[in-house]
């Protein structure tokens, strides 16, 4: 309805729409990213939060509800952040006054049917995913501790300026164009944020609410990654509408073209490196190919590039590490009952540590230099028979 966007829907949206089409260059990497489900959870939890704005502005379409709890089951399934546009959403409808019983029951029972083969799988293994909305429940590569107090002060000069815009390794003139531009939108936002004057619209309110439930669950709960604001992602949508009401000024339109301008660049700045990476995995994968490799351990981060650029024709378990984590145990599975299993080490030195360990348990093998070291074995042999005092954990 025209009531959503205070009468401006079509002009408001075009202006979200455009800032996230030509989005800062870390939102852009990660929409173009087949790792960690999350262009899923911002797909369908955007869309819940829709159908709840859109029940709430007409309440006799009461399917919207249904259709909400779905979309959030679903996006459940695909992701646990998805928690976040899920609490959003519940606290949205919590003002619904007396129809917010039954309006969260029939969330609920959408929920229920879009999470069931999530519920199916916790059932049968212990309720693991439940693990990551536990402080401390699950590790993730690459985080760091804090105190609360220096979590949150990096949480606005290091994950939002990064979200909102700015992006690592560039020279003094560029890093300063970027980090000007994103602190630019950020406050930007603000100030339309402070404009509103509480005076929410149903769309307004459900994405403020988004974000704060973004950032308290990130706070609290999330671990913090140096330099990447991922779990910070839902509240690129309450920038994109904060960024969309700049722009209804005549001031803000310039403004606002200024900063998706910025965007477009940053991201085809990444263009050509991420374009050469890209020929050097499919060359690997060839490469693999052609000696003959069908099965591996390897590393996390190395076997889901191999698994996908591969079609699979080469299937790589993560279990050799240093991360040893599996999205799909089925992968395990697979190279575990192989009759061979290439071993690809990260860096030379670690193919070195292999080489050590494979003359100390007296078995031969054979050393290819690719992109990255692959040491094949003249027989199959178990990560747990070359490191014998590790752990090989699946999560």
């Amino acid at each position: 309805s025209e009531g959503a966007f205070g009468g401006r829907r079509g002009l408001l949206a075009l202006a979200a729409g455009v800032y996230l089409a030509f989005a800062p260059a870390f939102v852009t990497r990660y929409s173009l990213s087949n790792d960690g489900n999350y262009v899923e959870v911002l797909a369908l939890g955007t869309a819940a939060l829709l159908a709840v704005v859109a029940w709430d502005e007409d309440r006799s379409r009461r399917a919207l509800l249904l259709l909400a709890g779905l979309l959030l089951g679903l996006a459940f399934w695909s992701h646990i952040l998805a928690v976040i546009p899920a609490a959003a959403a519940v606290l949205f409808l919590l003002r619904a006054g007396r129809a917010a019983v039954p309006a969260l029951a029939r969330v609920l029972g959408g929920f229920v049917l879009g999470y069931a083969p999530g519920l199916l799988w916790n059932a049968a293994n212990g309720g693991e995913s439940f693990r990551y909305l536990l402080p401390g429940g699950a590790t993730v590569a690459g985080a760091a501790a804090a105190p609360l107090h220096e979590k949150a002060w990096a949480l606005l000069a290091d994950h939002a300026i990064v979200l909102a815009g700015y992006d690592h390794g560039y020279g003094s003139a560029a890093d300063l164009a970027l980090r000007l531009a994103a602190a630019v939108a950020l406050a930007s936002a603000a100030w339309a944020l402070v404009r509103a004057r509480g005076a929410f619209d149903p769309a307004l309110r459900a994405v403020v609410l988004l974000a704060a439930v973004n950032v308290a669950v990130a706070l609290l709960a999330l671990p913090y990654i140096p330099g990447n604001p991922r779990y910070l992602l839902p509240s690129i949508l309450t920038v994109a509408v904060l960024l969309a009401r700049v722009a209804a000024e005549r001031w803000g339109r310039p403004l606002l073209a200024a900063l998706v301008l910025a965007g477009a660049l940053g991201s085809w700045a990444q263009a050509t490196g991420t374009l050469r990476a890209d020929a050097q995995w499919r060359r690997f994968v060839r490469d693999l190919e052609e000696e003959g490799v069908r099965w591996c351990y390897t590393d996390f981060y190395l076997a889901t590039k191999v698994n996908f650029l591969s079609g699979e024709r080469v299937v790589c378990s993560a279990k050799l590490g240093p991360t040893t984590t599996e999205y799909f145990f089925d992968y395990r599975a697979a190279v575990d009952q192989a009759p061979s299993a290439a071993l690809i080490a990260v860096n030379p030195t670690a193919a070195e540590k292999l080489e050590r360990r494979l003359d100390r348990i007296g078995v031969a093998y054979r050393r290819r230099d690719l992109m990255k070291p692959v040491v094949i074995p003249s027989r199959k042999l178990d990560p747990a028979e070359i490191f014998p005092d590790r752990d090989f954990p699946l999560r």
